[in-house]
């Protein structure tokens, strides 16, 4: 299990990863969102920072940085803590590090033409990154880990709800799922 300090780490790279993971799925994963938070910030920039008691954060955690407009929330969380949910009314997000070791992980993500993400963190092994997005529109994520590269384009339409998984796995690879509901 991940440390606190690898969890904070987790965080900050699990945000782009989500962000990336707006058009991608992982096949063999339930659409499962929700799970214990371990850090999480919202379109308000309120990360909870108060409610860690443990006075070790530093300036340079992904926990610090307030979301664009189009991230609703962005939650770091065990994989073995997730719990299977569905999508609500907005787009969810998620990227897991499958990998037994801390991945590198490069992501983009543009809505509507306009860069909302762009950052290059590393997310802690055997930990999710979950990023709802709240305005309807089209999200190209563009996700690298090592020599892999995953590109995705999603339209997300008010009413729709959909679920983008992204696995990073072991030995490098990268596997994406969309799943779409009108």
């Amino acid at each position: 299990m991940a440390t606190d300090m690898d969890r904070r780490t987790l965080v900050s790279f699990g945000t782009t990863v989500g962000l990336v993971s707006i058009v991608g799925c992982l096949g063999d994963r339930s659409d499962t969102t929700d799970g214990s938070p371990v850090e999480s910030t919202d379109s308000t920039g309120d990360d909870g920072e108060n409610d860690d008691a443990d006075g070790d954060r530093t300036d340079d955690e992904f926990t610090d940085v307030t979301p664009s407009d189009p991230i609703e929330r962005i939650d770091i969380v065990d994989s073995d803590n997730r719990t299977e949910t569905e999508p609500g009314d907005l787009h969810a997000i998620s990227v897991t590090n499958a990998d037994t070791d801390a991945r590198d992980l490069t992501v983009r993500i543009d809505h509507d033409g306009a860069s909302v993400f762009d950052e290059t963190d590393e997310l802690p092994a055997d930990t999710t990154l979950e990023i709802v997005v709240n305005e309807p529109g089209t999200y190209a994520t563009d996700i690298e880990s090592g020599s892999a590269r995953a590109n995705m384009t999603t339209t997300y339409s008010s009413g729709d709800r959909s679920l983008t998984t992204v696995s990073l796995r072991e030995g490098g690879g990268i596997s994406t799922q969309v799943e779409t509901r009108h």
